[in-house]
């Protein structure tokens, strides 16, 4: 006889696991609360891999970041900052709403693990902000490699 239970679970992980490959591109999420002006920050690692999601050699080179503050328009700013070995970069929304990502900044760290962090600033007036964040592993011909995305902290 079939076991229906176990068979369930191993499609649901495999359907989970899938979609975490094909949608890594993009991370969204909300900062702060509704009642605080407080700062906040999301935090994640992205982690590079050296194939592309056919499992082809796709040596990872660099990841390339960028942030868009969605409605509603507040006060604070959004920012992304990537780090690895000793070296970040960042880049800000300065425009709240609109359909622009902030400037897209690259860090060259080879394959491996990637810091990455979302930052609401601190604001008089109160309320959490929506964003959508655009990751891309890429090889040194800007190609994509594989792109895995693990939520670390969530304010």
């Amino acid at each position: 006889m079939c076991n229906y239970k176990s068979l369930i679970k191993v499609t649901l992980l495999s359907c989970l696991a899938y979609a975490g490959l094909v949608s890594a591109h993009t991370q969204s999420g909300s900062l702060g609360k509704k009642n605080m002006g407080a700062a906040a920050t999301d935090i994640f690692y992205v982690i590079c891999s050296d194939y592309d999601l056919s499992g082809n050699t796709a040596l990872a080179d660099h990841l390339v970041a960028s942030v868009k503050d969605m409605a509603p328009k507040l006060a604070p700013l959004i920012s992304i900052q990537v780090k690895k070995n000793n070296k970040s970069v960042s880049s800000t929304d300065k425009v709240d709403g609109d359909t622009k990502y902030s400037p897209e900044v690259r860090l060259a760290g080879g394959a491996g693990t990637y810091l990455l962090t979302i930052k609401k600033s601190k604001s008089l007036k109160k309320g959490s902000e929506i964003y959508v964040a655009q990751l891309h592993c890429e090889t040194s011909g800007n190609s994509h490699s594989e792109t895995q995305i693990i939520p670390i902290q969530n304010q």
